[in-house]
């Protein structure tokens, strides 16, 4: 798990890194001068955040990993209000309600009772560990440096990697491998390009324009996309 998130954001910052050179040398006084928000930021929305996921999937089932995501917009509004006082109105309040029960309606094929036979691991556990980790990191991305969103990227995914190094070496000396297999491969180089480049540019920026709270609720869709795609390729 750990190597998978190694290489998934190592790949991730060589994908943007050529198209990200002109804006991290216009940034680059703006990165130094900020570096330790840059670092925290890097530290919990990349470090832990994908390897605590990837980790506690090794326990538990790709469909309770789908289900526990829907506890995000919730975790993100409790930060919200921590950091800065933001509070959810009645309408988002009803509306994260709503979107639950939806997710909990497409998780369980209509049967909520089928709920009750999920077994609870410390995959699980962890899982939620991870979701509150990502819920600061989203929280604070209110407060992010203002440079260009290329740069941004490109300074969390560098030191993000980084930091995860020291774990992934633990990792590897303990014998674990990833499968050298086309299937491996493939997943690689989808969550470096998709949930890595193309997903986090796309949420940063709708955090930048709307906010967290209103963003957080966008998280019930990943029960439904995750569902589908843990029934369509996992069984």
């Amino acid at each position: 798990p750990v190597a998978l998130a190694q290489f998934r954001w190592t790949a991730a910052f060589l994908i943007i890194l050529p198209f990200a050179i002109p804006a991290l040398r216009q940034d680059w006084p703006r990165i130094r001068r900020h570096l330790p928000m840059l670092v925290l930021l890097a530290l919990t929305g990349v470090t832990l955040y994908n390897a605590l996921i990837y980790y506690g999937l090794e326990f538990t089932e790709a469909l309770n990993g789908a289900l526990l995501q829907s506890v995000q917009p919730l975790m993100i509004a409790l930060f919200a209000l921590i950091l800065y006082g933001d509070r959810l109105s009645r309408f988002q309040i009803i509306g994260i309600a709503v979107s639950f029960v939806g997710v909990i309606l497409i998780v369980s094929a209509g049967n909520p009772l089928m709920l009750l036979e999920l077994e609870v691991n410390p995959g699980d556990a962890i899982i939620v560990g991870a979701l509150c980790i990502y819920g600061f990191y989203s929280a604070l991305l209110k407060a992010r440096p203002q440079m260009h969103p290329m740069s941004f990227l490109a300074a969390i995914f560098c030191l993000g990697s980084l930091m995860l190094l020291p774990a992934f070496l633990w990792e590897w000396s303990g014998g674990a491998r990833p499968e050298n297999t086309p299937g491996a491969w493939f997943a690689l180089f989808y969550v470096a390009i998709f949930p890595s480049v193309v997903a986090n540019f796309c949420f940063n920026r709708g955090v930048e324009l709307v906010g967290p709270n209103r963003a957080g609720p966008f998280f019930h869709l990943i029960p439904v996309f995750g569902s589908l795609a843990a029934i369509l390729f996992l069984g």
